[in-house]
This record gives structure tokens, sequence and C-alpha cells, in this order.
């Protein structure tokens, strides 16, 4: 079966994080991160964790990252791929998950890319009158 994913949270985490401070942006990150990871997984520090650092990496290279259209998509997949693929290994690494990476890659993350990348599309001009 395959289980694409919204990331409507790192879409706009991308566009959100240029009009916030750095700190504001990051300490709300990590309450989200805390929120995520209580409902989703029930042991608290896997997105926690995770969650901030991508706020970090995003405010830090935010002139690149935002440059144009094509850079901000780009930036949403990369963005996507990281989160995912970190939190499968954790997962892993933990014993709450026992998938297969072959099982990941094809069932979860590609189909989660295409549709986050379609869910982009038709976000970014709403989101680029918002936010920029």
């Amino acid at each position: 079966m395959i289980y694409p994913v919204a990331h409507v949270l790192l879409i706009s985490l991308l566009f959100l994080s240029i009009n916030l401070p750095d700190l504001l942006t990051i300490g709300l990150l990590f309450l989200i991160g805390i929120l995520y990871d209580a409902y989703y997984f029930h042991l608290i520090g896997m997105v926690t964790f995770i969650l901030p650092s991508m706020g970090i990496f995003i405010n830090h290279f935010s002139d690149i990252l935002m440059r144009n259209r094509w850079t901000r998509c780009l930036s949403v997949l990369l963005l996507i791929v990281f989160f995912d693929s970190f939190t499968f290994a954790m997962a892993s690494f933990l014993g709450i998950s026992m998938g297969v990476l072959s099982h990941f890659i094809v069932y979860m993350l590609a189909p989660t890319l295409v549709f986050n990348l379609g869910l982009m599309l038709i976000l970014q001009p709403l989101m680029e009158k918002i936010y920029l």
C-alpha cells in the first residue's frame, strides 16, 4: 500500500522562517516537535530534535533557499527527504519501526515527494502573497 504524507508543516516552515525572529522560530518548532513526538511516537526526542535543527538550517541558508520558485520547491523536497529519512532511521534504531528501507523509499518517501511537490506548486502562490 502506498502512504503519501502531506508535509504542510515543512512547506509553511520554509515561508514562516522568513518573517519570524530566529529564537521564536526555534522555540515554536521545539514545541511543535514535542507535540508531534507525543502524538505520533509516544517518545519525545526525535522530531523535537529534527524540527529545530531544520529551522536553524533554513534560517542560515534562507538567502539561497528562497531565491526563486524552483529553489523553494527543491528546498521543500530536500526538507522532506531529510525529515522522513531521519525519522525512519531513528524509529528503526529505537525499535519503534521494523520497516525495510526499500519499502520505505518505494511506498512512503517517493509518493510523499510527488504529493508534496504538487502541494507546493498549488500552495506556493498563496504563500508568496502572504509571506513574501
